[in-house]
């Protein structure tokens, strides 16, 4: 490489755009969705923890139904491509997508006002 070529520094930050006013408007109870989002990324990191994959499948899906409902769909997306990888032998992707959903249920809970 010369002394003329850049190094260009990548930095990857992860999209969100939550319905707002879908999740936390008048009648929608934001503040039990954000709770119930919290509690399912707990049952998620401890499932995935302690490695009982069906666990991890049940988080996962409590969250996509979370999602789903909320117009979230990131966090939607997210979660059920943890699902898809708890059915399969891949620990590594199944790793990865856990960790991405894990990313974006903070990152929801932040946006939302829950953290």
């Amino acid at each position: 490489m010369s002394r003329s070529e850049t190094i260009a520094r990548l930095t990857h930050r992860e999209g969100l755009d939550p319905d707002t006013d879908a999740v936390a408007g008048p009648g929608r109870g934001g503040a039990a969705i954000r709770e119930e989002i919290a509690h399912r990324l707990a049952a998620l990191s401890l499932a995935y923890g302690t490695c009982v994959i069906a666990d991890t499948a049940m988080a996962a899906r409590g969250l996509r139904r979370l999602g789903s409902e909320n117009g979230l769909r990131d966090l939607t997306r997210a979660a059920q491509n943890a699902v898809d990888c708890c059915g399969r032998t891949d620990a590594a992707a199944l790793g990865a997508t856990v960790a991405r959903l894990e990313r974006l249920g903070r990152l929801t809970l932040a946006r939302l006002g829950g953290e």
